[in-house]
C-alpha cells in the first residue's frame, strides 16, 4: 500500500495542473472573442 501513495499523489498533482491549463485555454478561447466583440461594439 505504501508504494501506491506517492504515485497517487503525483497523478493527482498532474491532473490538477492539467485541469488548470485546460481551463486557462478554455477561458482564452471563450473570453477572447467576447472581449474583441465588446471592444469593437464599444467603438
Amino acid at each position: 500500500m505504501a508504494p501506491v501513495l506517492p504515485h497517487l499523489s503525483l497523478s493527482l498533482l498532474w491532473s490538477r495542473s492539467l485541469a488548470r491549463k485546460l481551463t486557462f485555454k478554455l477561458h482564452q478561447i471563450i473570453l477572447l472573442p467576447l472581449f474583441l466583440s465588446a471592444s469593437l461594439g464599444g467603438n
